[in-house]
């Protein structure tokens, strides 16, 4: 954990030398975005205490296609890992 923390931080420098100003601007948006993003996903998991993970979520919010679509992506990434 404590590697991939370090190579973050270095590659954030290296990133700002590269893109500029602008590519600060859209790291702190999308750090932003996926703190809000958490946050949705912790307010809908308090809503319903069935809900343990994210094919559960995507039940919730398109129904049994949606829940399968999120089962199958999930399955393939592991199997790519």
């Amino acid at each position: 954990m404590c590697m991939f923390s370090g190579v973050g931080l270095l590659s954030i420098s290296y990133a700002l030398a590269e893109g500029g100003w602008l590519s600060l601007i859209l790291l702190l948006v999308i750090a932003c975005l996926t703190f809000y993003t958490g946050l949705l996903i912790q307010r809908c998991m308090d809503t319903d205490p069935t809900i343990r993970s994210c094919p559960d979520i995507s039940n919730r919010a398109f129904g049994k296609t949606g829940e399968a679509i999120v089962s199958i992506t999930m399955n393939l990434l592991d199997l790519l890992n």
